[in-house]
């Protein structure tokens, strides 16, 4: 059954790369980006409109999901559980470690598309309520 989950559109993209100073340079220096977080092996900036654009290295456990020198996808939805609850009717794979809840209630579950493509439906509260991405 086809669902219309009224995204917001694209607020989060993340990578899992072999060449993360290359990247972090790219991220800050070329695209403009703001850096929030640098733990040496994960690296998160927010975009000037508000997006997150996070960095991961090769081995970083919980993202081995992620292709390697890809990106993934993060959907904006207004309702998450009718998000997962559309991913698991169509029988698309997701991913346990790639499922949670952060600061704020934003949640997310990363989960392999109909294309074969890892995509993540995520919801910031803040952004159902009028907001901007915090």
């Amino acid at each position: 059954m086809i669902h219309n989950l009224n995204s917001f559109g694209v607020t989060y993209i993340g990578v899992r790369t072999r060449h993360i100073d290359a990247m972090k340079q790219f991220a800050q220096e070329v695209l403009g980006y703001n850096k929030t977080q640098d733990d040496g092996d994960f690296v998160a900036f927010n975009t000037p409109q508000g997006q997150r654009f996070e960095l991961h290295v090769e081995d970083t456990p919980d993202k081995q999901f992620y292709p390697l020198d890809g990106a993934v996808s993060g959907f904006e939805v207004p309702d998450f559980d009718k998000a997962v609850a559309w991913a698991k009717e169509n029988n698309l794979e997701l991913f346990p470690e790639g499922t949670g809840e952060g600061k704020g209630g934003t949640k997310w579950a990363h989960f392999r598309g109909p294309d074969g493509n890892v995509y993540e439906f995520v919801h910031h509260p803040s952004i159902t309520a009028g907001g901007k991405l915090e």
